[in-house]
């Protein structure tokens, strides 16, 4: 599987709580992303959630 890349401008997370820019920038290569329907998203039935595995941290949405 590709490698994703995770590179943004800081004003692109400008909406994430500080706890989740931080646990971004503490990502190591090779550490495991889970993609998951936001089930609770009314806006957008097709929304992802995604997270770190350990500590499980959310990371944002897309």
């Amino acid at each position: 599987m590709p490698a994703l890349n995770l590179t943004k401008r800081a004003t692109d997370w400008r909406h994430l709580p500080p706890s989740a820019r931080e646990r971004i920038g503490d990502l190591t290569p090779g550490e495991a992303l889970f993609l998951l329907q936001d089930l609770q998203n009314p806006n957008d039935p097709s929304a992802l959630l995604m997270r770190t595995a350990d500590p499980l941290s959310i990371l944002g949405y897309c």
